[in-house]
């Protein structure tokens, strides 16, 4: 084994290259400064090659195959340029061409991979070809276009997934968009498109320009809609609704015969310019696979862009199989129009409507093979330096990374990580080649070898990186962004398969920052993970679909600002699970419920899980006897998509308004003190009083609920424990605690059982607080100790708060939303609808 040193620029397998020697399996490499390597043909010798360090420029033209038994490790230290050929004093930079190839092997003590280290200008561009079917825009198209107007139309089918963008934009610019195909127009090469996250209803009958539907609360006057296809295809705006009749006034004259049509939003929802890409992100099966390992063939709707050879994905959308480690990788074997040939019977059950999606990318960096040992990575450094690192230009384009972590040896070895300071793209500025665009960009993670913590997408401390329209498979994490990323845009996602979760960050700031138009499915454990959000943020367009535990989690937000809109939400253990560190989280014109695993189910038959709800947070910190007041809380506006409907998730419950009774329907999803509490102030020498009605089902046989109030302060021992543990174990109420005045540290509850006058009908129960002789804050509400109860909920009223005398200070506030009192006389009644309502 030999340690070579380029001494010119030439090709890989040329002597002079190296000064006379031929490289052979096993040698060394050192590729000079200022020299450009290039292999264009296949040196994928046995056993491979070992470490390469880019000093220059090793340049993988097409038909390229390199062959690794080591490291390739790009750096630049001490350069003062990008790479320049000839110029000794210019960076290391690795670059691949469409159609090239790098295979890697080496167990996990090798830490065999591709390196790229923090040093100024060492850069990493690798491109493939577009694989997907793409075409472009053939004009500006201003907000709400009825249709993308397009170079080609042709082969893009109804239900595609299509994203629109433009590459090389300031990072403040938002482009990237994702739909939905409804119909296309090849004649005029128009694509007729749905919103990506879309409210439906069923058209009854037409009346001139009034369209009669199955429920028009789920969309709003103003809405672009669009139904049926050719010559009974619609493109109007709703000028009118009435919620009683279900009947909106449309802009337009009908045309065709839509009756039974369903009807979707469309409109774009950002402006594109000309000369925008439009790619199809995945088509979808047109014909069901309703038996298991029964056919080795499917149809699509469009096959235009698979070859034979290709490897595709079939998601797997069946409505009540919770499995998520579902192999659903397939080779195409031979190829008849639409129809498709695959390498092994279809091995589960797929409705029509399943996406299809393309993993094969002539590009591509794989692991030698599919053994667990195999242990390689592909890392971009981190690089904190905010003023040398944006000099790394990193860039990942229809790439296939296969087989790819995880190696044990450091954090950042896992999967394709990409971290620390990059360049980016920003119009106003332009200076030492910072102005490009880093981006991981049509990218697919394809089955990481050993499945372990961390394997997937990976990015630490990066600053305005872009992922869109990537792809992850069978791995531990589809993405994972550790510690802090700042100003990060992420769309159109697809992720399925993983271990741990879809989609996660540990950090996610700056004002910039997006995700949108995402869809996971059959993950383990989380579908999608927020933590720590310190500005206002908001997420939108997400499809999470068939996880097995939880679908939305989030930790560590802000107090306000953290908006979830337009999310969908089907086949999960709990609902969105809402941590009880960090403030609350709205979520505005999604759709949960029902859920067809658990007892929301249309048929309330809880066909996977259960007959009630599962608890969104089992955190104790949630309970009423523990939390301050609106622990993991969450409220819900247009729930279900539908207007001026509205719900509330806290601890393990979740309850919807009922505008026209008046009342809250509550679904409780654990019998451990389940239930709503609010917390306000309360003045110095003020009595206080509580009432809320509350109704059960008749038939109810479990324990009632209760209506309490104590203090927030000493909120868990409410008296107890005041000197000793023993002996002191009687909870003091209000009364007690004012007139022996007991320590700052000590509170009261109060409390009363509902009796069996709540069954069937609405009890009113009352709790009076005696005055205190300190400011304090009341915690109040309804909580719930049944297993009844969970499997049957109940309904209440909104509490009533009334004080003893008028209160006119700045201070005097609900605390947990902010929003002031009114001040009243003297036991005026102050009626509160908990952290209030529409």
């Amino acid at each position: 084994m030999a340690s070579l040193t380029s001494s010119q620029t030439g090709n890989w397998t040329s002597s002079s290259t190296w000064g006379g020697s031929t490289p052979a399996a096993g040698d060394t490499f050192t590729i000079s400064a200022g020299h450009k390597v290039t292999i264009n043909s296949d040196v994928n010798v046995a056993l491979g090659y070992g470490d390469i360090t880019c000093d220059g420029n090793l340049y993988l033209d097409n038909g390229a195959k390199l062959g690794m038994n080591g490291r390739i490790t790009v750096r630049a230290s001490s350069k003062t340029e990008l790479f320049a050929e000839g110029n000794s004093s210019s960076a290391g930079l690795l670059e691949m061409r469409p159609g090239s190839e790098i295979i890697i092997s080496g167990s996990n003590s090798d830490q065999h991979g591709i390196y790229v280290e923090n040093h100024k200008y060492a850069s990493i561009i690798l491109s493939g070809s577009e694989k997907n079917l793409n075409t472009t825009l053939s004009s500006n198209h201003d907000y709400q276009a009825d249709y993308l107007s397009v170079a080609d139309a042709s082969n893009f089918a109804s239900e595609d997934w299509i994203t629109v963008f433009k590459r090389n934009v300031d990072y403040r610019v938002s482009t990237d968009e994702g739909m939905w195909v409804h119909d296309v127009d090849t004649e005029n090469n128009r694509i007729y498109y749905r919103q990506y996250v879309s409210p439906s209803s069923t058209i009854i009958r037409v009346a001139g320009k009034n369209i009669f539907v199955d429920n028009v609360k789920v969309f709003r006057k103003g809405y672009k809609i669009i139904f049926g296809t050719g010559s009974n295809r619609n493109v109007t705006t709703i000028l009118a609704i009435d919620h009683r009749t279900n009947k909106m006034l449309v802009e337009d004259t009908i045309s065709g015969t839509v009756v039974g049509e369903t009807v979707y939003q469309t409109g774009t929802e950002k402006y594109h310019v000309n000369g925008s890409m439009v790619k199809r992100m995945a088509t979808t099966l047109t014909t069901a696979v309703t038996t298991a390992d029964s056919t080795n063939q499917i149809t699509i709707g469009d096959a235009s862009d698979i070859s034979v050879g290709d490897e595709i994905l079939i998601d797997v959308n069946n409505d009540t199989d919770t499995n998520w480690d579902y192999d659903t990788r397939y080779e195409v074997t031979a190829k008849s129009g639409n129809t498709l040939t695959l390498d092994d019977q279809v091995r589960y059950l797929h409705k029509v409507g399943s996406l299809i999606l393309i993993l094969t990318r002539d590009t591509r960096i794989r692991a030698a093979d599919d053994s667990s040992d195999t242990r390689v990575f592909v890392l971009v450094e981190r690089w904190t330096d905010s003023t040398n690192g944006r000099t790394r230009r990193v860039l990942y384009r229809n790439v296939e990374f296969r087989g790819i972590g995880r190696n044990t040896s450091s954090t950042y070895f896992g999967g394709v990580s990409t971290n620390g300071r990059l360049a980016y793209q920003s119009d106003s500025t332009s200076t030492d080649g910072e102005n490009f665009e880093s981006a991981i960009d049509s990218c697919v993670y394809n089955s990481s070898n050993y499945r372990s913590s961390y394997a997937g997408f990976y990015s630490r401390d990066t600053h305005r990186l872009i992922y869109r329209n990537c792809i992850s498979y069978n791995g531990e994490r589809g993405f994972w962004g550790y510690s802090g990323n700042y100003d990060m845009r992420f769309t159109n996602f697809y992720a399925t398969r993983h271990t741990y979760t879809g989609w996660v960050t540990d950090g996610w700031y700056n004002p910039y920052r997006r995700v949108a138009y995402f869809y996971i499915t059959r993950t383990d454990d989380y579908a999608l993970l927020v933590n720590h959000t310190r500005s206002a943020t908001q997420y939108r367009h997400i499809i999470l679909l068939n996880n097995e535990q939880r679908g939305f989690y989030s930790f560590y937000r802000m107090q306000d600002g953290t908006v979830v809109e337009r999310l969908l939400q089907d086949g999960y253990r709990y609902p969105p699970y809402i941590g009880v560190s960090g403030g609350k989280i709205t979520f505005l014109d999604c759709k949960i419920q029902p859920n067809r695993w658990d007892g929301s189910a249309e048929d309330g038959s809880g066909q996977v899980y259960s007959n009630y709800i599962l608890a969104p947070n089992t955190d104790d910190r949630a309970r009423y006897d523990r939390d301050g007041g609106k622990s993991a809380y969450g409220e819900y506006i247009h729930w279900n998509f539908q207007e001026n409907e509205f719900a509330q998730s806290q601890g393990i419950c979740i309850r919807t308004w009922d505008s026209k009774e008046r009342y809250w329907n509550v679904e409780v999803g654990s019998d451990t003190y389940s239930g709503f509490y609010e917390t306000v102030f309360v003045p110095a020498n003020t009595k206080v009083r509580v009432a809320c009605e509350v109704q059960c089902l008749s038939g109810f046989g479990g324990t009632r609920p209760y209506l309490f109030a104590n203090s927030l302060r000493d909120v868990n021992k409410m008296g107890r424990y005041r000197t000793t543990y023993t002996g002191e174990t009687d909870i003091l109420s209000s009364a007690q605690l004012s007139s022996s005045y007991h320590p700052i540290e000590v509170g009261f509850r109060e409390q009363v059982q509902y009796s069996s006058a709540c069954l069937g009908s609405f009890e009113n129960k009352q709790l009076t607080i005696e005055p205190q002789v300190r400011d304090y804050f009341l915690k109040t509400g309804v909580y719930t100790s049944s297993t009844n109860i969970r499997e049957e909920g109940y309904k209440m009223r909104d509490i009533v708060i009334s004080l003893e005398k008028a209160v006119d200070m700045p201070i005097a506030y609900q605390f947990a939303q902010k929003s002031k009192y009114r001040v009243r006389n003297s036991f005026t009644q102050l009626k509160k609808r908990i952290s209030g309502r529409l």
